[in-house]
């Protein structure tokens, strides 16, 4: 038989492969050494681009078998990572570890994660002080005792972004204006770390860079920051002191935000490759639908959320969309703007912003995941063209153990979508179990094309990954704004009540 399978040149099979769908591929690969072979070259080749386009980390992805220069298919991965998805599927070994929030202390989700840390800030409410300490946790052991990065003698709230070896920290003094409760920009304050070594490299001046905006009668915050390779970005938000009254959000007021752009080394910061490169305005667009305060950043594009209210047909209605600008060329190329999604309101309660999550790297993909209209959706932000739609409500009534509320968008990997699944009943396959006080997580990974076998029942686009369990406990709560990371070294989630890490084993590795 593998005499025969040989008559085909390597060229023509490789063409032929790249027809198949995955799960074709994957079984063709076991057809004869000769056709592995082949798949072999075409899964290298792709994580190869995956590697340089920075959808994968390629430190984390040698660790699991992925060779850069070529090699024999006989002592790699490339297949498995490629195909089947290692190790988010299959992954026999997981290692779980919790840390619970001690009484009277709050942890703050808004922490970074790199392949080997969790940086994460955690407040003291019993201390009168209410300190609050920047932890430093090892992802291969959490529970074993943090390093400190920073202690704040009072109450701060920070929030931390990273990318490389490049740590950002933004801080927050809680001395606001108790009388008028103004939120004023001068009371933050941003910093850079080297994540590696542990070193602050500077602190970032930016009140001189924003000295026109307004002052009087508004709030005035960084509302958010986004790092990538070689870019930093900084929001400044501006709004009328009375914005969360409904009057105030229907007339939508003139706002004056600001977004900050540094040039840095990612990999090595330092005081000397820091540098101011813009600034760009031009933030609200379509009347009523405004920026959110929430950013977005890879090496091609950066956006802005925006928000708002319309009429159609003289019916009020709630939109989200983003501002598109070109990473490269900020201020020359005119901004575009991206619907993402629309729903009618009844009331303000009707009024749900999608978690958007940007794929890393160069790509133009946009993960956009609605949990109140049960909608998961991904965007081609250039040509403003929908490539997956899932209307996770087609169950509603008819699978009693699925629900939207079970689903943790984590974010893209390998040129794929995460998420985490909570089954509070065991595994998937096995009936109801209300006596388990334990929980399982299951990642669960976003393909663009159907599957015929292991996706979730009536979701072919949502392949069913590795479980963890046992986890958590049955009354744990994954609240919005629970951050949740998966990559290559596992699962990490972080909300104000727990720490969960889980590291796949890579001993697995043949």
């Amino acid at each position: 038989m593998s005499a025969s399978l040989d008559i085909f040149p390597a060229e023509l099979l490789y063409k032929i492969f790249q027809l198949l769908d995955r799960e074709a591929r994957l079984s063709a690969s076991l057809v004869s050494l000769y056709w592995r072979a082949v798949i072999h070259s075409l899964c290298w080749q792709a994580l190869n681009t995956k590697a340089k386009a920075a959808r994968f980390d390629p430190v984390q992805l040698r660790v699991w078998g992925w060779q850069e220069e070529p090699h024999s298919f006989l002592s790699c991965n490339c297949i498995d990572i490629h195909l089947n998805f290692k190790p988010f599927r299959n992954s026999e070994s997981v290692k779980v570890q919790e840390i619970r929030a001690k009484k009277d202390e709050s942890i703050h989700p808004t922490c970074a994660i790199t392949p080997t840390k969790i940086f994460v800030g955690c407040t003291c409410l019993a201390d009168p002080a209410q300190t609050t300490t920047i932890h430093i946790y090892d992802r291969c052991n959490v529970t074993a005792r943090p390093a400190s990065l920073k202690v704040f003698e009072a109450m701060t709230e920070v929030h931390l972004y990273s990318y490389e070896n490049t740590l950002v920290l933004l801080e927050r003094r809680t001395q606001e204006n108790f009388i008028t409760s103004v939120i004023s920009v001068n009371n933050f304050k941003l910093s850079i770390w080297n994540s590696e070594t542990l070193q602050l490299i500077k602190y970032v001046d930016f009140l001189d860079k924003i000295q026109d905006i307004p002052r009087d009668n508004v709030h005035t915050e960084i509302s958010d920051v986004a790092i990538e390779k070689d870019t930093l970005a900084v929001h400044v938000f501006v709004t009328n002191l009375d914005w969360l009254l409904p009057d105030e959000i229907i007339q939508n007021p003139q706002s004056k935000n600001i977004t900050l752009f540094w040039s840095l080394d990612t990999k090595n910061p330092s005081v000397s490759n820091l540098r101011f490169r813009t600034l760009i305005r031009k933030s609200l667009v379509e009347g009523n639908i405004c920026d959110t305060g929430f950013i977005f950043l890879n090496q091609s594009y950066f956006l802005r959320y925006l928000s708002g209210l319309f009429a159609s047909d003289n019916r009020p209605k709630f939109a989200t969309k983003i501002q598109v600008f070109e990473a490269k060329d900020l201020t020359k190329v005119q901004p575009w703007i991206v619907d993402i999604n629309q729903s009618d309101v009844l009331d303000f309660g009707d009024c749900n912003d999608d978690s958007l999550k940007l794929e890393p790297g160069v790509s133009s993909r946009i993960a956009a995941f609605n949990v109140y209209n049960s909608s998961f959706k991904i965007i081609d932000i250039v040509r403003k063209e929908l490539l997956l739609f899932v209307d996770l409500s087609s169950q509603f009534g008819v699978n009693p153990t699925f629900s939207v509320w079970q689903m943790y968008d984590a974010n893209w990997v390998g040129g794929n979508f995460m998420f985490v699944k909570d089954v509070p009943h065991g595994p998937i396959s096995t009936p109801l179990t209300l006596t388990s006080s334990k929980k399982m997580l299951q990642v669960i990974i976003v393909t663009m094309n159907k599957n015929k076998t292991d996706h979730l029942a009536h979701f072919k686009n949502f392949l069913i990954g590795t479980s963890i369990s046992p986890v958590l406990e049955f009354g744990d709560v994954m609240t919005p704004g629970t951050r949740v990371q998966v990559d290559l070294a596992g699962v990490a989630i972080v909300n104000e009540d727990f720490i969960l890490n889980t590291s796949f084993n890579s001993s697995q590795i043949n």
